[in-house]
């Protein structure tokens, strides 16, 4: 799980009128497209590249990594994983 310190320092808030703090990762797409093209080309059940790229992909104020617009639990979990790996420590 990555640091709220992290998170916080690396992202802006967006704030919802009843009082979510949500950090959006806007450019999540090039931090994982390559292994999500790589999934998309060899899992015939896959989500569409243009439907993945849709995601709304952001921490919440304890941390958390969501991913809203998606509903393949496989996508997901490599989106999770690998923006984790990849961005925050």
């Amino acid at each position: 799980m990555s640091s709220i310190d992290a998170v916080r320092r690396e992202l802006r808030p967006w704030t919802s009128s009843y009082g979510e703090t949500r950090y959006y990762i806007d450019d999540w797409w090039p931090l994982v497209s390559d292994v999500l093209e790589v999934y998309a080309r060899d899992e015939w059940m896959s989500p569409d590249i243009k439907r993945m790229k849709r995601a709304k992909v952001w921490f919440d104020d304890s941390a958390h990594i969501h991913v809203s617009g998606l509903k393949d639990e496989t996508v997901i979990e490599i989106i999770t994983r690998n923006i984790e790996d990849r961005h925050f420590l």
